[in-house]
């Protein structure tokens, strides 16, 4: 028995007849979609500023650096009279900053200290204490580097204290600290003593 086929949809139902669309309408939707691209992008583009702003940037791998350390070589004691020699040889190679740092201070009008608040503010005496600061720091550093190894005990032990008092000077006078006088006074005592063990 034959099947008669489903009638074409053209004919059923009756076609209606829909109002032509309006051409204005057509017109408008690229721009409003061209808009909505356009904030669509600013607001992409504002997020992720504000990401980048707020994530904390990774540390830069810096370069890879070897470091050979090697054990600092103590030179072979000398004899004690010429280790005397050369440590004394020392002291008075220092001596010479140490004068040169008096001076620098010498500016400092008489009845002041570094203390003094007017010492601070006046250009050319702050700059006198400063350069007296330095001056003991490098007489500190001669002596301390350049006693020789062998150096008999009492002198060895009063280049040292030597060392140290002019290093601590160097401080109190960077620092404008108060108690610069009492390490002057320390200093000055084993300046006497260095003196007469190497004339």
């Amino acid at each position: 028995m034959a099947m008669t086929p489903p009638p074409v949809y053209p004919a059923w139902p009756p076609s209606q007849h829909l109002p032509p669309p309006n051409p204005g309408s057509r017109r408008r939707w690229p721009a409003i979609a061209a808009a909505a691209a356009a904030a669509a992008v600013a607001a992409g583009a504002i997020t992720t500023a504000l990401v980048l702003k707020a994530t904390p940037s990774a540390p830069q791998a810096g370069p890879t650096v070897v470091t050979v350390t090697t054990g600092p070589t103590t030179p072979a004691a000398l004899p004690a009279d010429e280790a005397d020699k050369e440590t004394c040889r020392a002291w008075r190679t220092a001596r010479p900053l140490i004068t040169a740092a008096a001076v620098a201070q010498g500016v400092i009008p008489a009845g002041m200290t570094i203390t003094s608040p007017e010492v601070r503010t006046n250009p050319d005496w702050a700059a006198g204490v400063t350069k007296a600061s330095l001056l003991y720091q490098q007489a500190s550093d001669i002596i301390a580097q350049r006693t020789a190894n062998g150096t008999s005990r009492l002198l060895g032990d009063l280049s040292a204290t030597a060392a140290a008092a002019l290093h601590t000077l160097s401080i109190a006078y960077a620092t404008y600290d108060p108690a610069n006088g009492n390490v002057m006074t320390t200093f000055t005592e084993t300046e006497k003593a260095m003196d007469a063990l190497c004339p």
